[in-house]
């Protein structure tokens, strides 16, 4: 490829390599999965929220190892929204007006997330907080996800529409040479976690990087 693509420089640093973009499994489209009894929805709400907060503490944890606390804040962020009384109560609600736990959830979030972009600034990071936390309940609600990096087997350039950061805390260090995303910014939390592993990133590539296939060099 020949072209040059630009995009905002994240983290510094150069690197050579084949592209790798994660295979990252969404969780069920909202609107998709039947409606059953309020109580199996709520049993299975219960359940979803309990083992995203086991992940996600263990997720603060190693980034408290490796990256440090004001890392790992990140993470507690992700905590507090789960625990936030406001938005559970929406999802019940909405689960016991006939919602399936997902579509409910989906509902709930909407809203909130429309609330903390329209203020801005630091909000917005909040809101894809929110964003990142709702993929991952949708995806316990649904059994849960594979492991997006098990086909990095060599030394690669990341490639990918975006990356949460549970997903950039997860990679192997020692096989990922640099990180490119379509979307994002430097102020993400992403960014945030490339530059303390002092892995070079370029974010914000837009459709243009779409150009870049996977084995790419």
């Amino acid at each position: 490829m020949s072209s040059t693509l630009r995009g905002i420089a994240a983290s510094t640093g150069v690197a050579i390599g084949r592209v790798f973009s994660p295979a990252r499994e969404e969780g069920p489209a909202p609107g998709t999965r039947p409606c059953l009894d309020p109580e199996r929805e709520l049993a299975a709400w219960r359940s979803a929220l309990a083992s995203t907060r086991t992940e996600l503490e263990a997720l603060r944890d190693k980034a408290r190892r490796e990256l440090g606390d004001l890392k790992a804040e990140i993470f507690e962020a992700h905590l507090s929204i789960l625990g936030d009384p406001d938005l559970a109560d929406e999802v019940v609600g909405r689960i016991k007006g006939g919602l399936a736990a997902g579509e409910a959830l989906e509902a709930a979030a909407a809203g909130f997330i429309e609330l903390l972009e329209a203020e801005g600034g630091i909000f917005k990071a909040r809101a894809d907080d929110l964003r990142d936390l709702v993929g991952r309940i949708r995806l316990a609600l649904s059994g849960g996800a594979s492991d997006p990096w098990a086909g990095l087997t060599e030394d690669s350039v990341v490639l990918a529409q975006d990356l949460l950061p549970s997903e950039t805390l997860r990679m192997d260090r020692a096989k990922v040479l640099a990180i490119l995303t379509l979307a994002g910014s430097a102020n993400s939390h992403s960014s945030i976690i490339a530059r303390s592993m002092e892995i070079p990133a370029v974010v914000g590539l837009g459709e243009a990087g779409k150009a870049l296939k996977a084995g790419t060099m």
